[in-house]
């Protein structure tokens, strides 16, 4: 039985890594985006907005390309790596629908390398694929059928370009994740319009750089190269790019001659790589990425004789800020410019430009003048990652959302932006919260586990706030209880680094943290505090035989019963399961009824989802992955457990909602080939309602119901934002 729902964002403007921006060239204001892990989208000038592109396609855009003859036709290249090829869709109409076909090669949108140029090129029907790693490709027929063109034995691809009015197609060579060597030769030229190649003369310094994006204007083309710590770090996704380097070469009688190096004199020696790069012939701009003095963007009006700087990331006093948690004064003082690997400046409006970040899109204003400007345009562009979501049955917040990246949202009114992100007593946003948890029996009393940003002005471990998720305080650290938990909590004050997992006991009395070793959560580094984290003790953790475990190996994820506030549940991998009845203070291995699932991770690894039932004591529900839905008791010292849902059912999320006859509502996200489906229960699993309409979601991580309004279900995906949902009655 289907039940028709109504679904919608809720806005996290931005919120990841947009790859790549292309212009048509002969359409004016026709502007396209990809993501890494979201979606390819189309900028509406009217609207000022983006409109989301190839929605009913799981996966994300490696690349997308324009045929410069039609103004409708658009490609791209979706996938994620694995075992299929990925495919090439085909549109007519400017991305609002895409015909597929299968790709020659594996394509992966979100691995190292993403942030370099377009490997698709099309031309009336005639296609260009330079692969990541399986070759370079040619197709006369509009992707029906493919051959690999042979370049020197080259199979990891960055970029391809045409350089306009010529045959000259240029494709760019990197080094594949894990390699341990640097390509010889980077650069490879064609002068048939890429039916054959050859190596392109670069200078003698600028061996085993890999070539990473390509502009011409007119009389020049510019070719970035970038080395990193590793052979495969020349894309600043790797975060680790250096040596960046700035080629030109002069296009003359079809031919590329006299390569010169014009990376600006105040760069060298310094450690950073060359980003985006546009030309027309009234300037030449491209960005720097991964400058640990901030990135800049340069711009020259002589081809690169000399240059400025026009946009400094640590200045902010020529930016206007439209997004909220953008704000500089959320951001150490500095503007959210970064990752800058894309710039591109208006064919038909050369005093505009805009470039991509980590965060979203950004515009530039007055290039053709001294006062230039720059403002985030991302509004549309929803491609956050979500560990986990939640809604408190009370209080003035009806959602909390835990966020990959950006850390997490609070929000009072979910039709409008959260004003920042999850911030510190100081007011430094923290990153990727892995979970939250609140307390039933505390109004506003709540927890999460943040990562530290970036910059290391905010630190990772617990913290708790008194207003149901709208401020934060950072706990203390669990130092010199012995000498594997301080490792652990040394690595954890360092940026990015992920804290653990945390619960809150139902009457506020005890917070319970398993201190996170990566992604594992072990259940020698239990700790637990009775004075809201201010100071820590060493949980006891005990197996099936009453030993004392100290083996890291063994894992424990906390969760607090949601009535009786001195139970604290344990899940680990393996299906192992433990109990506290002493508020945390020691757990003891229980006969488990699970099968064999791993629990013991923190959320961005080896997906479950587990939940406390809300006003019931002892019951547990879990998404298990490839084993379904379960529903657990405990009562009486022991465990009890069913599936629910039937054998081969991937139950990849769940959660619970205000219902009705007694029972609560219960949602669930079930993936397949094409994505993940969502289904609603009312009478506890008994019979199943298709609530997503046909509609697929990509990877849905995490689901909740709303125990204030039936019918309302939130969740979030893996790339496409979060949403809520509500019957349409």
């Amino acid at each position: 039985m289907n039940v028709k729902y109504n679904y919608k964002n809720i806005p996290i403007i931005g919120g990841g890594f947009v790859t790549g921006l292309l212009y048509h060239p002969a359409v004016n204001g026709l502007l396209y985006a990809r993501t890494d892990v979201g979606m390819a989208y189309r900028f509406d000038n009217d609207l000022q907005s983006w409109t989301a592109l190839g929605e009913e396609l799981p996966m994300s855009p490696l690349s997308v390309a324009v045929d410069r003859s039609d103004g409708d036709r658009l490609y791209a290249a979706f996938g994620r790596w694995g075992a299929r090829n990925g495919v090439l869709g085909v549109s007519n109409d400017r991305g609002e629908s895409f015909v597929y076909r299968e790709l020659p090669a594996k394509v992966n949108a979100n691995c190292p390398g993403r942030g370099t140029g377009e490997r698709l090129l099309a031309e009336k029907g005639r296609l260009l694929f330079g692969s990541e790693a399986d070759g370079l490709f040619l197709s006369e027929d509009d992707g029906v059928s493919w051959r690999e063109i042979y370049v020197n034995g080259e199979k990891r691809f960055t970029f391809v370009f045409a350089v306009k009015g010529t045959d000259i197609v240029l494709a760019g060579c990197g080094a594949g994740f894990g390699a341990a060597e640097a390509v010889e030769k980077s650069l490879y030229v064609s002068y048939d319009k890429g039916c054959s190649f050859e190596a392109a003369e670069l200078p003698v310094d600028c061996a085993g750089l890999a070539a990473a994006r390509a502009a011409f204007d007119g009389k020049y083309v510019y070719v970035a190269l970038n080395r990193g710590e590793k052979p495969w770090q020349y894309s600043c996704d790797s975060g680790a790019v250096r040596d960046g380097r700035l080629l030109r070469f002069e296009v003359k009688e079809g031919r590329l001659v006299g390569c010169r190096d014009i990376t600006p004199e105040e760069l060298k020696g310094l450690k950073f790589g060359v980003g985006g790069i546009s030309a027309n012939e009234k300037y030449t701009l491209f960005s720097t990425v991964c400058d640990r003095h901030g990135d800049r963007m340069f711009r020259t009006a002589d081809c690169g004789e000399s240059w400025e700087t026009v946009i400094c990331s640590r200045d902010p006093s020529n930016y206007r800020c439209n997004c909220s948690y953008m704000k500089p004064e959320y951001n150490d003082g500095t503007t959210v410019m970064h990752w800058a690997s894309s710039v591109e400046s208006d064919p038909f409006d050369p005093d505009t430009a805009f470039f991509n970040t980590g965060t979203g899109v950004f515009r530039i204003k007055g290039l053709l003048g001294d006062k230039v400007y720059f403002d985030d345009v991302s509004e549309g562009i929803e491609e956050t990652v979500h560990m986990n979501v939640y809604s408190p049955p009370s209080g003035r917040v009806v959602l909390l959302d835990a966020v990959g990246d950006l850390g997490g949202f609070a929000f009072e009114d979910i039709g409008k932006p959260c004003e920042n992100t999850f911030a510190d007593e100081n007011g430094k946003r923290f990153i990727t919260v892995m979970n939250i948890d609140w307390c039933d029996g505390k109004d506003g009393l709540a927890v999460c586990t943040p990562r530290g940003n970036w910059r290391g002005t905010s630190k990772g471990g617990v913290a708790v706030s008194e207003d149901g998720g709208l401020s934060w305080r950072r706990c203390s650290m669990p130092y010199g209880i012995n000498e594997e938990i301080d490792g652990l909590c040394q690595r954890i004050e360092k940026p990015n680094v992920n804290s653990g997992w945390v619960a809150v006991a139902a009457d506020g009395g005890t917070t319970v943290w398993t201190v996170c070793d990566r992604f594992m959560l072990p259940a020698a580094a239990v700790v637990y505090s009775d004075d809201g984290g201010r100071s820590w003790e060493k949980a006891r953790v005990f197996d099936l035989n009453g030993a004392e475990i100290t083996d890291f190996e063994v894992t424990l994820k906390a969760m607090a019963d949601r009535v009786n506030g001195d139970v604290i549940y344990g899940f680990g991998n393996k299906g192992d399961v433990f109990v506290s009845t002493d508020k945390g203070r020691s757990f003891w291995q229980k006969r488990s009824p699970l099968p064999e699932a791993d629990m013991g991770f923190c959320d961005g690894r080896n997906r479950t989802e587990i939940r406390c039932q809300y006003g019931r004591e002892g019951v547990i529900w879990l998404a298990l992955g490839e084993y379904g839905l379960w529903k657990m008791k405990y009562d009486n010292g022991e465990f009890e457990a069913c599936r629910v849902t039937d054998e081969g059912l991937v139950v990849t999320a769940q959660g619970m909602g205000k219902g009705v006859s007694g029972y609560d509502a219960l949602y669930i996200a079930v993936n397949g080939e094409k994505g993940s489906r969502l289904l609603r229960s009312v009478d506890e699993g008994e019979s199943w309602q298709e609530i997503s309409k046909g509609q697929y979601f990509g990877n849905v991580r995490t689901v909740c119901g709303d125990y204030r309004k039936f019918g309302r279900v939130y969740f979030g995906t893996g790339g496409r934002g979060l949403f809520a949902g509500d019957e349409d009655r």
